[in-house]
């Protein structure tokens, strides 16, 4: 007779290879508090975290590093499968960012080398993930002092899952160089939604100017990237900051609806700074 837990288990394993992230999330959570184990493999020496680390379902991963007192202990990191990799490894090679950011925080090694003799670094894929995977040691730790479902969130938010803000705590002290300030436009510019959110996740400053005097939102603005506007937006960026030529985000818009989205936050913009000259 299969016991609650091996049954547990299995449900486990299938929901962390389930393609929906939905079904799988919902199922996944179901069967951890049913008493599935979380770092029992498959035959192919998959665990749960490697399932769902493959399909990028960044809830699924975040509670299973998470666990939970009295229901789960989180799970093991440096669990291979038959070819030698990391769940880490499997996320950083299909370029999911979320997941990489997650496991990440929970201490995964960029350098871990599969059966091939490749590490994660060597395998990633993808802009994003790519400058995930070499971050640097301040890097690391303004990331790690974010919680899991704070990363999960301002991934959503960014990739529009979701109409709530991340709460991003404010990091007193934290580090940041010039050229994150550049990955931040440059990933503005080139619409790399996953880069823009990591950016600021790490501390950049949302209206942080790089040395052509751009800020993200003007990038963004110029290359109609709407959607990346409208995430920088939410996240407090100012639509009436100028550049070197003196030029708004405004000033460099390309295409009707990201004109339409900018004018109307200029508009609110300058409406609230007048309420607040009248009452000064």
């Amino acid at each position: 007779m299969i016991s609650k837990v091996t049954t547990a288990t299995a449900d486990l394993l299938a929901a962390c290879a389930t393609a929906d992230p939905d079904d799988a999330a919902r199922n996944a959570h179901a069967a951890l508090e049913n008493g599935a184990q979380v770092d029992v493999p498959d035959n192919t020496q998959m665990s749960a975290l490697h399932h769902a680390a493959q399909l990028g379902h960044a809830r699924i991963v975040a509670a299973l590093l998470e666990g939970k007192e009295g229901s789960w202990k989180p799970a093991a990191l440096g669990a291979t499968d038959r070819y030698g990799d990391t769940a880490f490894g499997l996320a950083a090679n299909r370029a999911h960012a979320a997941v990489v950011a997650l496991l990440l925080k929970g201490g995964a090694d960029p350098l871990h080398k599969n059966r091939n003799g490749y590490t994660v670094q060597m395998n990633a894929q993808g802009a994003e993930v790519n400058a995930l995977v070499r971050m640097t040691p301040a890097q690391l730790k303004v990331l790690a002092d974010h919680s899991y479902s704070q990363i999960v969130q301002t991934y959503e938010a960014a990739a529009g899952k979701t109409q709530e803000k991340p709460e991003r705590p404010v990091t007193p002290g934290a580090s940041y160089t010039a050229d994150d300030v550049e990955s931040l436009v440059n990933a503005a510019k080139r619409g790399h939604v996953e880069m823009v959110a990591a950016q600021l996740m790490l501390g950049v400053p949302v209206d942080a100017a790089s040395k052509t005097g751009w800020t993200a939102l003007s990038a963004a603005a110029a290359k109609e990237h709407v959607d990346i506007a409208r995430f920088l937006l939410e996240k407090g960026a100012d639509v009436l900051v100028k550049d070197k030529d003196g030029e708004t985000a405004l000033d460099n818009a390309e295409g009707a609806e990201m004109k339409e989205l900018l004018a109307e936050a200029a508009k609110i913009a300058k409406d609230h700074n007048q309420m607040l000259k009248v009452f000064a």
